[in-house]
């Protein structure tokens, strides 16, 4: 997102209804060895989504947030946009697949939660 903030402003502007944008922020640059980025530091990605003019901009900080959130992303008119921080973990160097169906799915597995509902 650091890389294409630009993008936030063409959303804005397109006020796509079918669209809900979460950014799972850890803070870190894990592929060039975890460096902070400038989430860790003063760049705040709801204040420039919202200043570009997205109205629906919150961060997600605990697991009891992203329950209250889930049917928001899910379900709500957009375009919405959530920043969900997470925990930076050193993890193994491994290249995702490259089934953008396979990610889809998986991404929306995930969001459902374990017993399918939302």
């Amino acid at each position: 997102m650091l890389m294409g903030m630009g993008s936030l402003a063409t959303v804005a502007v397109q006020q796509p209804a079918n669209l809900a944008i979460a950014i799972l922020d850890n803070e870190r640059y894990g592929e060039t060895g975890m460096q902070a980025t400038h989430t860790a530091f003063s760049t705040d990605l709801v204040t420039v989504a919202a200043g570009c003019g997205i109205a629906d901009a919150a961060y997600i900080r605990t697991e009891d947030d992203l329950e209250r959130q889930r049917p928001v992303l899910l379900e709500k008119s957009g375009p919405v946009f959530r920043v969900v921080k997470v925990r930076a973990e050193k993890l193994d160097f491994v290249l995702p697949p490259k089934d953008g169906v396979h990610l889809k799915n998986r991404f929306r597995r995930a969001l459902l939660g374990p017993d399918g509902i939302a």
